[in-house]
């Protein structure tokens, strides 16, 4: 007689899309730890789910979130599984890692574990006074409108603040729907 098993998945760190974890401080982001990658991490549970032995998958998460994109991925691929899946949450379990244990069917957290911090943020190194402070003068030529909207080397207009603010509340609207469903 064949038993039932259940696959314990880890996800822990900052969760990031890509297939390679970068080892080390991930540049801008505020966090030093591990890293999860959602390619690695979708390509694992597709790969699994295949398997008729396996009848449960249990999400081990102790992550801070990560980028919108990466935290979707993940949610959208525990949704197809159509297996009984659980969010174990340890230390942290909050904003992407939230959205991503919010697919699941059950979700488990110590009383002492943060879970949710549903919301969004964007965040934007402006260096122009350091850089005029030192002496440096950059040059840059670009086309299009919100092409230069990422470098640290200019400030940003209003437009490109109020594009920016846009892109942040329309992330954070669909997060809060992904998580009421």
């Amino acid at each position: 007689m064949a038993k039932a098993l259940a696959v314990i998945i880890p996800l822990k760190g900052i969760i990031i899309s890509g297939s390679s974890i970068p080892r080390g401080p991930l540049p801008i982001l505020p966090f030093t730890g591990e890293a999860t990658s959602s390619d690695e991490v979708v390509r694992y549970i597709k790969d699994i789910s295949r398997n008729s032995k396996i009848k449960a998958f249990i999400f081990e998460i102790d992550s801070p979130g990560g980028t919108p994109y990466a935290s979707k991925e993940i949610a959208d691929a525990i949704k197809k599984l159509g297996k009984p899946s659980v969010a174990q949450i340890r230390e942290y379990g909050t904003s992407g890692a939230y959205w991503i244990a919010s697919a699941c069917n059950k979700i488990v957290a110590d009383p002492l574990s943060s879970v949710g911090g549903i919301g969004t943020r964007a965040e934007r190194i402006d260096l122009t006074e350091l850089i005029k402070k030192i002496g440096i003068k950059i040059d840059t030529f670009m086309r299009g409108e919100y092409k230069g909207i990422g470098s640290p080397y200019s400030e940003l207009t209003e437009k490109e603040k109020k594009f920016i603010e846009e892109q942040v509340d329309a992330f954070n609207r669909y997060f809060i729907e992904e998580i009421k469903e």
